[in-house]
């Protein structure tokens, strides 16, 4: 089918401009790491366009986490909660198009949104990121049941979806209606095939950030095959039904692929949605037709869980 015109122009942009540069070569990550760690000793202030669309209730949860609460200014229509980890190579703190996407399901559905603030790489590491995680998880299902619960994440933030209900499993806490993820990334030692040769087609994300993130966030662990942040070994049986969206042209894309196997083989359900010739997180461009379409996707997966 294609690219539309405007997913083109922005795919095209993306190769003019070297977006995936950081990602791709040793000297430009380290760069944007240690740019980032900088950025991290300014309090993270919410951007103005959220505060005026939506009502925010901020709420300290463990060392370096908030939540930020999201409903709509003339009060909530839907019983829906959405707890949304957010993406950023566990570097970048929340990011306006995250915002733009949570906005826009409060404002469809009449939910609640519930967006995390987690320590972020290099001040911090893997330990305070998933505490934070397991603090998010339960502290939001102290606000509604099981039914109403759904977990939202869009790359590193998908990861910690996954993990949060694999965290569900081993402490026997209910699961979530369901989880939605966004390009998930879930093989942190990258041993699954086929993932290098998809690099020189992927516009966004490069090989070498795939190994060099988990080195700067959680050390020597990720080669101990353990689970986190290698949540291809487990466990699967129970989970939540989960609704994945991924683009054509991602490494992530062997990632999404085993993930719904792994959910499928252990009983469960598993929707992948494969957005052609798209790229990593495709849904956080509305402004082109597959973005807006791929947003109203995933609202009707949250209202219908």
């Amino acid at each position: 089918m294609g690219r539309s015109p405007e997913a083109q122009a922005i795919y095209d942009n993306l190769i003019e401009t070297e977006y995936k540069k950081p990602f791709s070569e040793e000297s430009a990550f380290k760069a944007l790491v240690a740019f980032l760690g900088e950025a991290q000793k300014a309090p993270y202030q919410l951007p103005g366009f959220v505060t005026d669309a939506v009502s925010i209730e901020e709420t300290a949860l463990s060392e370096g986490s908030r939540m930020f609460t999201a409903t709509p200014k003339g009060g909530v229509s839907s019983d829906k909660h959405v707890l949304f980890y957010h993406g950023g190579a566990f570097l970048n703190n929340i990011m306006d198009m995250q915002w733009v996407l949570a906005v826009s399901l409060v404002e469809k559905l009449g939910c609640t949104v519930h967006m995390l603030e987690y320590p972020l790489a290099p001040t911090f590491g893997h330990k305070e990121t998933y505490r934070a995680m397991e603090d998010a998880y339960r502290w939001t299902l102290d606000r509604c049941e099981p039914a109403q619960f759904v977990v939202l994440g869009d790359s590193v933030g998908a990861h910690l979806a996954i993990a949060a209900a694999q965290f569900a499993l081993r402490a026997d806490l209910p699961q979530p209606a369901q989880i939605i993820v966004l390009s998930p990334w879930i093989d942190f030692m990258n041993e699954l095939p086929g993932k290098a040769e998809r690099d020189a087609d992927d516009p966004y994300i490069g090989m070498y950030s795939l190994y060099g993130i988990p080195a700067v966030w959680c050390g020597d662990i990720v080669n101990d095959k353990a689970c986190p942040p290698n949540l291809q070994y487990g466990p699967f049986e129970g989970m939540a039904p989960v609704y994945i969206q991924v683009g054509s042209t991602e490494i992530l894309y062997i990632d999404a692929v085993e993930l719904a196997r792994l959910v499928e083989e252990a009983g469960g359900s598993a929707e992948l949605e494969v957005g052609d010739g798209l790229w990593h997180t495709y849904a956080l461009y509305p402004d082109m037709p597959e973005g807006k379409q791929a947003v109203d996707d995933i609202a009707e997966h949250i209202m219908k869980a």
